[in-house]
């Protein structure tokens, strides 16, 4: 994720995790400008090819914070990769600074940064396994914002078509 993300820039396995499964546990490494956090996650879907989906976890509480989703659909050119994410619950802290600094926009920014780069890897990858990128498309998402006063989150989509 680090290579892709523009607020994660880094992860590592935990537990002796060395791929991902269903229950595997990882840390994510995030800034934004000069702030720095961590996040543990658990792999909560694990489907190659199809889908991985993780719940961030609040290291005091061990609540689940936030649901992300990556999900991979056929289409007629190709496949539709999708990301998508709904926060599930925050801390009273992180709630109060929610609603002074609202991420609504920078995280759909973020969002889209993050598929604009997997666009350009899996181009890039073309050398070696023929992959030709289309498009980039937002459209609405299924999954709402329940943090804090923000609005409707965005899902966003990579178009890929994958030739044999």
């Amino acid at each position: 994720m680090g290579e892709w993300s523009p607020e994660c820039y880094r992860c590592e396995w935990l537990d002796g995790a060395t791929a991902a499964a269903v229950g595997a546990r990882f840390r994510g490494y995030n800034r934004v400008g000069r702030y720095r956090w961590e996040r543990t996650a658990i792999i909560t879907a694990a489907e190659p090819g199809r889908q991985l989906s993780f719940a961030t976890v609040d290291d005091r509480s061990h609540r689940e914070e936030t649901e992300w989703h990556y999900t991979m659909e056929p289409s007629p050119s190709g496949t539709v990769l999708t990301e998508s994410l709904q926060f599930l619950w925050c801390a009273s802290l992180d709630r109060m600074v929610e609603l002074l600094l609202p991420r609504g926009r920078q995280v759909e920014r973020g969002m889209k940064e993050t598929l604009r780069r997997l666009k350009l890897a899996a181009e890039a990858h073309q050398a070696t396994d023929p992959v030709a990128v289309s498009e980039l498309r937002v459209g609405p998402s299924p999954n709402p914002w329940v943090c804090a006063s923000m609005g409707p989150a965005p899902s966003l989509s990579a178009k890929s078509r994958e030739t044999a």
